[in-house]
């Protein structure tokens, strides 16, 4: 490995390192709920000592000042808990440093991913809600931004390439249902698959390329039958506008290339206006 970095191959131990963030995670949820417990507590009472608890809330000097003397709670078995802002806030310092170490670069889910996991959760031949305790919020939030993924999607993905793909997706549920056996087996049980992403991909990328094709046609057609010279002008503005703003919602392309792209799309309608007014020029 030493003489050549190609060898430097390393196992990636995806599944011990999902159980590590899983306990994280937990972990963190547990210690927030316990921090903003204490803050109620806190902020609802006064010692009447030099810093009193109304002010760990308003002013993290007087937090860091203060002395974790008060005596830590305990359960049944007793298991003694953290009990002061002050060892709770350290204790999230640490877990969250650790946890957003691994994981601060990765992007948010996409709308199916996050829909996919709440459903199988609830799912009674799935997940059947075996989560407990403050645990069971963990993924109950719909706010994409507020989670990440470790699958990210494809570079190329687009709104566009999004639509056709949850468009081709449904098709295929819809005809197939269980029947449907493309992709991975997750949840056998749950009849949950996993399909590739690259697959669903290529397939939104041929449909582009066929309306790509069509669409100077149709609006060729659509000029064609119209006669007033003036009308096409005016229909060729609309048509630019819409192919632009289309381009600029649904894709990825940077402003340059739809000013390009623009530019021969309209190009090829005003050619086509040109050469039937040449024509008809010519028949008078």
């Amino acid at each position: 490995m030493i003489k050549d970095k190609n060898f430097a191959i390393f196992r990636r131990f995806d599944e011990l390192n999902m159980l590590h963030l899983l306990a994280l995670q937990a972990e963190i949820i547990e210690l927030r709920e316990l921090f903003r417990d204490q803050c109620c507590r806190d902020d609802q009472s006064d010692s009447g000592g030099g810093q009193p608890e109304t002010m760990y809330s308003k002013y993290f000097h007087a937090l860091r000042e203060s002395k974790a003397s008060a005596p830590r709670a305990s359960d049944a078995s007793g298991t003694r808990y953290l009990s002061s802002q002050l060892e709770l806030i350290t204790a999230l310092q640490q877990r969250m440093g650790e946890y957003i170490s691994k994981l601060a670069r990765l992007p948010a889910p996409k709308k199916p991913q996050l829909a996919g996991l709440q459903g199988w959760l609830h799912n009674q031949k799935g997940g059947n809600n075996f989560l407990q305790g403050c645990e069971v919020f963990t993924w109950t939030e719909d706010d994409l931004s507020s989670y990440i993924t470790v699958n990210p999607p494809t570079a190329e993905a687009d709104i566009f390439t999004e639509v056709i793909t949850d468009w081709l997706a449904s098709i295929l549920r819809r005809l197939f249902g269980r029947r449907f056996h493309g992709g991975k087996i997750v949840d056998e049980e749950a009849g949950l698959r996993s399909c590739s992403d690259t697959r669903f991909s290529k397939a939104s990328n041929v449909i582009a390329v066929i309306v790509a094709g069509i669409l100077p046609v149709l609006t060729i057609f659509i000029l064609n039958s119209v006669k007033r010279t003036t009308v096409r002008i005016g229909l060729t503005l609309l048509f630019a506008t819409i192919f632009a703003v289309v381009l600029a919602l649904c894709t990825s392309v940077k402003p340059g290339e739809i000013f390009a792209a623009t530019a021969t799309f309209a190009a090829v309608e005003v050619v086509f206006i040109g050469s039937a007014i040449s024509s008809r020029t010519g028949h008078g």
